[in-house]
């Protein structure tokens, strides 16, 4: 999952994972380490502070992964569309006879790589529902990675965009059920941070942390009549000052109030009295 999200291969048997996050970079470490016994061979950075951590592997090991993976390409640089989707693509199809844990650690790897965390607005009622985006354009990928979510419980539509190569541009989901289902499996790895340049009332906090505040501002919506804004800008700045004050409960708290049969009457409740 680290390998077909932010990582990628360069020549001479180099595999390389690329973002700002340190978490990310000490995950891709780890792995190598634990399995292969192999440390990086280099440690770079470049544009806007974006790490690049860099493994020299044996051919045995490059062999053994794309066995796994078919390949580490993930869109079509440097050749036609066409030629490059009549090539072997990469694949995560071995995760579907893996063990549920491997499948839940593949979902919130991706999420810290490739996700974002944000509000829908119903702009009719005043009530939001969080937005969980994971970004992926290759066909192949995308497609087993929203298959592998739902055997999860998570249910993702694949959003469209036509300045994107592949014409795919994320996995979506705006069920709060969903994001329910994305909590229960460990939501995101703790640390990992938004991009201050990808989020005005975000930036710098931790993607957890945001969404935690987002659930304990859908709770205090649906409660309290006067928290149901038509402005999104206020919306955000609400939820904003959730996360920096803390005001949000842990985990638990929210996958017991937001249980599926609890919540569906709370949630056309609240509509109905609105």
């Amino acid at each position: 999952p680290l390998l077909l999200s932010d990582g990628g291969a360069k020549p001479k048997n180099r595999l390389f994972i690329s973002g700002a996050s340190t978490i990310v970079h000490n995950l891709w470490t780890d792995a190598f380490y634990y399995e292969y016994n192999i440390l990086p061979s280099s440690f770079s950075s470049s544009y806007k502070n974006i790490f690049i951590t860099t493994h020299l592997v044996k051919e045995n090991i490059l062999s053994k992964l794309k066995s796994i993976c078919k390949g580490f390409k993930k869109s079509p640089h440097g050749q036609p569309k066409e030629e490059y989707l009549g090539s072997s693509q990469p694949s995560i199809a071995y995760l579907y006879k893996s063990k549920k844990i491997e499948q839940q650690i593949a979902i919130r790897i991706w999420s810290i790589t490739e996700g974002s965390v944000g509000i829908q607005l119903d702009r009719k009622y005043g009530l939001i529902s969080p937005i969980i985006k994971i970004a992926c354009a290759n066909p192949n990928l995308i497609k087993q990675l929203r298959d592998i979510s739902k055997l999860n419980g998570i249910n993702f539509y694949i959003g469209r965009d036509t300045r994107i190569w592949s014409g795919l541009s994320c996995l979506k989901s705006a069920s709060i059920k969903s994001t329910i289902a994305f909590l229960n499996i460990g939501g995101f790895i703790r640390g990992v941070k938004i991009a201050k340049s990808k989020s005005k009332y975000f930036g710098g906090l931790d993607k957890q942390d945001v969404l935690l505040g987002i659930l304990e501002f859908v709770k205090r919506q649906r409660e309290n009549r006067k928290l149901r804004y038509a402005n999104k800008d206020k919306v955000y700045i609400a939820i904003r000052n959730i996360v920096i004050n803390r005001e949000f409960k842990n985990e638990r708290y929210y996958l017991n109030i937001f249980k599926e049969e609890k919540f569906d009457n709370w949630y056309f409740r609240s509509k109905k009295c609105s």
